[in-house]
């Protein structure tokens, strides 16, 4: 049980960069989410950036990053649930495309730029590994929105997107 509850909470590897700020679009917000195609634990990770985007009106863009590991033959869950998330896109692209061009290394890492294009967060928004907690998710985007940085970082609790960096699956 011990040891179940360490990989829980256990956050995944911080990104390599942050993407450039071609990828922000001025005058609204942009939140970039990176995602492993079945992470188990993404799952909650896509639940809360939909609450989010469900409870707010201000003007945003949201975009799904799926890196996708080469040869993958898998059920891409996470996939088909994002194609469904109201006011997002989502961008299939090989992992190791993925991983260079936006630099997270964990499955479920949100990029988030201010209408002024500065990223203002870079993390998870899940406390643990498929930890769903979308009430906290929407007044941390309201507070982040209105306050300006809340936090600007934090750990992203997800499975790892090792073929672009040079890890070892498995």
């Amino acid at each position: 049980m011990a040891g179940a509850m360490q990989y829980d909470t256990k956050p995944g590897a911080g990104p390599l960069q942050v993407p450039g700020i071609r990828e922000a679009d001025p005058g609204r917000w942009t939140l970039i989410m990176v995602v492993h195609p079945d992470c188990p634990c993404t799952k909650a990770s896509l639940r809360n950036l939909e609450a989010i985007l469900d409870a707010t009106r201000l003007p945003i863009r949201a975009e799904i990053v799926a890196a996708v590991p080469a040869e993958y033959d898998g059920p891409r869950k996470n996939l088909a649930f994002a194609r469904g998330i109201p006011k997002s896109e989502l961008t299939v692209l090989d992992e190791v495309r993925a991983v260079r061009r936006y630099g997270a290394r964990t499955s479920g890492h949100l990029f988030v730029y201010d209408p002024d294009r500065r990223l203002v967060y870079s993390g998870g928004l899940t406390p643990a590994r498929g930890a769903e907690d979308a009430m906290s998710s929407i007044r941390w985007f309201k507070a982040l929105a209105q306050q300006g940085e809340v936090a600007s970082i934090a750990p992203t609790f997800g499975c790892s997107l090792r073929s672009a960096t040079g890890e070892r699956q498995g």
